[in-house]
C-alpha cells in the first residue's frame, strides 16, 4: 500500500478497464476478470494514458509509476520501453502527458521534469530541466506551451506558476504568489486555484502572466484542481467544503 492510499483513476478502454496501484493492470469492464497485468512497481499516485502510436497506429499507454516511465501495448499489456523515472521519498504524482509522440512528465522534491520522444516504439529524451517541478498539480499545454505549478508543499510559499517551452524546455516567465495550487485550462485560459482558496483565471500567453480575474472562494488548504462545467467553476479544499461559481462574460 503506497504512503497516501491508491490514487490511480480508473481509464475505460473499450470493453476494458486499466488502473495502476504498483502493477498496471486491465480487467473485463463486465465481469471484473483480469485480462493482463504488468511486473510489479513501487505506485505512482497518477494515473494511466491511452494514446495512439504515431508509427503504427496501435493503442499504447503511458504510465509514471515510482520506478519508471513505461510504455505499454493496451492489447496485451506487454512493455515497449521504459526509462528510469520517479520521485524522492516515492511521491511521483502527475499523470504524463502525452502530444504527438512525445510524453512529459514532472515531479517534485527537486525531481524536475523530462520530455521523451517515442519513435517506433522506443524513448528518447530530448531535456531535462528543474524549471518545472509539479509536486502533484499536473502541467496543462495550450498552444505549444506548458504551464504548472511548481515548489513542494513544505516549502508553499516559494511556489510559483511557471510557463514553459514544451519543445524545448525553456522557461518563459514565473509568477510567485499561489503557493502549490493546482492549475487546470479552458480554450485559452488559465484558471488556477491558490493552495488558500483564490481562484484566478488568466491569459494563457507566453509573453507574460496576464491575470484577467480574481476571487476568494475557499478557505484552509486548497490542493484540488478547479472543476470547470457548464459556465461554473467548482472548487474544493481540503476539509471537503465545496463551492459553486458562476462565470460572467464581460464586454
Amino acid at each position: 500500500m503506497p504512503a497516501w492510499g491508491y490514487s490511480s483513476s480508473p481509464l475505460v478502454l473499450g470493453d476494458r478497464v486499466i488502473v495502476d496501484g504498483g502493477r498496471t493492470a486491465a480487467f473485463n469492464k463486465q465481469t471484473g476478470e483480469l485480462v493482463w497485468k504488468t511486473d510489479s512497481y513501487h505506485a505512482g499516485y497518477g494515473s494511466v494514458v491511452a494514446f495512439r502510436d504515431p508509427d503504427t497506429d496501435a493503442t499504447r499507454l503511458a504510465v509514471a509509476n515510482n520506478e519508471y516511465l513505461l510504455v505499454l501495448a493496451a492489447k496485451d499489456g506487454s512493455q515497449l520501453d521504459r526509462r528510469k523515472w520517479g520521485a524522492q521519498f516515492r511521491t511521483a504524482s502527475t499523470t504524463p502527458i502525452v502530444v504527438g509522440r512525445t510524453i512529459f512528465v514532472s515531479g517534485g522534491y527537486g525531481k524536475g521534469c523530462e520530455l521523451h520522444r517515442l519513435t517506433e516504439g522506443k524513448l528518447e529524451k530530448i531535456y531535462k530541466s528543474n524549471k518545472m517541478a509539479n509536486h502533484f498539480s499536473n502541467c496543462v499545454v495550450i498552444g505549444g506551451y506548458l504551464f504548472g505549478i511548481h515548489g513542494n508543499t513544505h516549502v508553499a510559499s516559494q511556489g510559483r506558476i511557471v510557463c514553459m517551452d514544451h519543445a524545448t524546455g525553456e522557461q518563459k516567465w514565473f509568477k510567485k504568489g499561489f503557493g502549490t495550487g493546482s492549475i487546470t485550462a479552458a480554450g485559452d485560459r488559465l484558471i488556477v486555484l491558490s493552495d488558500k482558496g483564490e481562484l484566478v483565471i488568466a491569459s494563457a500567453s507566453a509573453d507574460e502572466f496576464m491575470e484577467l480575474a480574481r476571487a476568494k472562494v475557499l478557505a484552509g488548504k486548497c490542493w484540488t484542481v478547479p472543476v470547470l462545467s457548464h459556465g461554473r467553476i467548482y472548487c474544493r479544499n481540503a476539509k471537503g467544503d465545496l463551492v459553486c461559481v458562476a462565470l460572467e462574460k464581460r464586454g
